[in-house]
């Protein structure tokens, strides 16, 4: 309110006034007895469509007792009984409509003894309206159907009477049939002002212009359902539209229809508007990050410059491929407690080629069976460089999988098929002197050169594009296996087993383990000021046969801006484990991970500031007792007396594009402590700890979840 008064004051046409006045001020609420009536009797009203026909509602204004000019308006709702529904009767006079309705009656969600919504009602308007233009009733729309309720009958119940109408008084809606389908490539200069030196020539049936665009018309027909001669299938359109999209290669898509002068035909036309073939990007980029590459256990943060040039080439070989070559290369320093900034001690180059086809080769068996969508393959090539101050590491791999969809979109799935990854680490200084003896031989395990041979199935699943309040749910699964195709090799090849113990391939060794990972969310839309997100992180991985570790790139790591956010990364964990020598950060990491968090985003400058309010859990364990290690090992009977648990307040900056994210996260329970000493709260408010000192900011683009 104060706000508002400030941004009222002088002059109101100012820029900062206008700001503070409509962002972040409030206008006051003044009270207006018909706008309380029009409350009440919207209220009213959404009872009476809910089945209270016979519900009060009635209000008083209150005044406050301190003659403040305020008062508290409140609300008396009586709603008494909700009424059921107990006939269902069809008025319809087409008698091929009434036919086709009543026989699918089994699907509705209006049942006769069930209570009486007229959001079901709606519901209903909009299936029937679906399984009309699904068979030919390319001109039918809800407008046509009625529903006529009758609640003067003995007890809590009404009757509904469902009426659908014809167009005029004596003629029949008119099912219609596909006669011939377009397809027009359009130059996109000629988007305004057709060319119209075409050359239409007809393949299966389908009439096509490709108007000197050099691409295989198999490509475009396979991803065309509307079939001519067939019946009219608005599912098939929607199909159509959206598997001409997923091609990638048009910026503009559009499907039309009109009446043919044969009777009861359709002429569809496809007018397809080609993007640009070349495309190249430049991405400049500022970095800080506190997931600093360095073995040195540590608290401070990584500032940088980085940049990213691609090159995309769309249709590369005229089959609708797509090939994009991306380099990356990032230049990033450390702020020292001296104050002093090594710029150059973090160093990475990424050069990743990706080939896409639109289409799967393997899985195509099922793609007609399980009615796939979506589907593309794509052949990944990437080489990393990275140095910093401790090591400098290679990393070369080669990949192929394919990715598909469900026919509703709300199933996703990247099956890599094959996965090859070398990984070659060199240390710069000796940092395993710095380490526990104990300690010392299984990170050199991890920092070993190795090979990965590795197959990954990933399913994702959404459903937001179906949430009409925008409430919806995220789960995600990965399941990972590597090695045992090449050990089932090895051994039936009688390839001799090495004194070591494990099978190598031009001498590096190469690694067995499988893993999963499940990511589960929900994002609870309370209104347009007030959201409740939730995440729950597990996953394990399990090292055997010819590996006795998991690899460092497959471990779990813990803590930082998406995670514990009271935590750097890798400062916690696994278990109650504790490193008295702060040598190094190279051993928090685990086999098994949970984690989960909850977070309240509030507005508090509309479209612009967000505030949150968060708690994070969780910890990283491993599969199996370590030598020298107490209390690292997950037990079903003592994890949840490790977790580590964190609270925190944030601020997010919606610039539109991206959010800005700020996060100050403070921990409240720590494993590392004797049992009895874990929570932090008593420590805080004796002063043996200090809160502030404690906080740990997180800085990060996007939501954390």
């Amino acid at each position: 309110m104060r706000a508002y008064n400030y941004g009222m004051r002088g002059d109101t046409s100012k820029k900062i006034r206008k700001f503070v006045r409509n962002k972040i001020g409030e206008e006051p609420v003044i009270l207006d007895t018909v706008k309380i009536e029009e409350s009440a009797r919207q209220i009213e009203a959404y009872l009476f469509n809910n089945g209270y026909f016979n519900r009060e509602v009635t209000y008083t204004v209150i005044p406050k007792k301190n003659k403040s000019q305020k008062a508290t308006i409140q609300y008396n709702v009586q709603t008494n009984a909700k009424y059921r529904i107990k006939t269902i009767t069809y008025g319809i006079d087409d008698k091929r409509l009434y036919f086709k309705v009543f026989d699918d009656a089994k699907n509705s969600k209006l049942k006769e003894g069930g209570f009486f919504s007229a959001e079901i009602i709606a519901e209903e308007r909009e299936r029937i309206t679906k399984k009309l233009r699904e068979d030919g009733y390319y001109f039918f729309n809800k407008e046509y159907i009625v529903f006529s309720v009758d609640s003067a009958i003995a007890g809590n119940y009404v009757n509904i009477d469902l009426q659908i109408r014809n167009p005029d008084l004596f003629t029949p809606h008119q099912r219609y049939s596909i006669n011939n389908v377009y397809v027009n490539v359009v130059n996109p200069a000629d988007v305004d002002s057709p060319d119209t030196r075409i050359n239409w020539h007809t393949t299966d049936g389908v009439w096509i212009n490709l108007n000197e665009y050099k691409i295989n018309e198999e490509i475009l027909l396979r991803r065309i359902l509307i079939e001519p001669q067939a019946t009219f299938n608005q599912e098939k359109v929607d199909n159509t539209y959206n598997s001409l999209n997923d091609v990638q290669l048009f910026r503009q898509t559009s499907i039309s229809f009109d009446k043919d002068t044969i009777e009861g035909k359709l002429n569809c036309y496809i007018n397809l508007v080609p993007d640009k073939r070349h495309e190249y990007l430049l991405e400049p980029q500022l970095i800080t990050s506190d997931q600093n590459n360095a073995v040195e256990q540590n608290n401070l943060r990584n500032y940088g410059l980085a940049n990213a040039v691609t090159y995309r080439n769309r249709n590369l070989f005229g089959s609708a491929e797509t090939f994009e070559l991306r380099y990356r290369i990032s230049l990033e320093g450390q702020v020292r407690n001296n104050d002093s900034l090594q710029f150059l001690s973090n160093i990475e180059h990424n050069v990743t080629g990706t080939l896409g086809l639109p289409r799967v080769t393997v899985l195509k068996p099922f793609q007609k069976r399980w009615e796939l969508r979506n589907t593309r393959s794509a052949l990944v090539g990437n080489f990393i460089y990275e140095s910093n101050i401790d090591f400098s590491r290679r990393v070369l791999s080669l990949g192929y999988s394919e990715l598909f969809a469900s026919s509703n979109l709300l199933h996703n799935f990247n099956v890599s098929l094959f996965e090859v990854s070398f990984n070659k680490t060199n240390a710069k200084r000796d940092f395993l002197s710095l380490v526990n003896p104990a300690d010392s031989v299984f990170i050199a395990n991890l920092f070993t050169t190795n090979l990965i041979t590795n197959t990954r199935i990933t399913w994702v699943y959404s459903d937001k594009i179906l949430s009409p309040t925008g409430s919806h749910f995220f789960s995600r699964v990965m399941l990972e296996s590597a090695g045992w195709g090449l050990t089932r090799f090895m051994k039936g090849a009688s390839v001799p087993l090495p004194a070591d113990g494990i099978y190598k391939i031009d001498n590096v060794n190469f690694e067995q383990f499988v893993k999963l990972d499940i990511d589960i969310r929900y994002t609870q839309v309370l209104n347009e000021y007030n959201t409740f997100a939730y995440r729950l992180h597990t996953g394990v991985g399990r090292a055997y046969g010819n590996s006795t570790t998991m690899p460092f790139v497959r471990r779990y790591f813990i803590g930082g801006a998406n995670s514990l956010r009271g935590w750097r990364p890798r400062t916690v964990g696994p278990g109650n484990y504790t490193n008295n020598d702060p040598g190094v950060r190279a051993d928090r990491s685990g086999e098994l991970i949970i984690e989960a968090q909850t977070e309240y985003r509030f507005s508090i400058i509309h479209n612009l500031l967000e505030g949150a309010l968060f708690i994070d859990a969780g910890n990283i364990w491993y599969t199996r007792p370590i030598a020298g290690r107490q209390g690292v090992e997950f037990n079903p009977q003592t994890f949840l007396n490790q977790m580590a648990l964190n609270s925190g307040v944030g601020l997010r900056f919606d610039f539109s594009f991206f959010v800005l994210r700020f996060d100050f996260g403070v921990p409240l329970r720590n494993p590392e402590l004797p049992s009895k000493e874990r929570w932090l709260l008593d420590d805080y408010s004796n002063g043996s700890r200090k809160f502030f000192p404690s906080l740990v900011l997180n800085l990060g683009l996007g939501y954390p979840f």
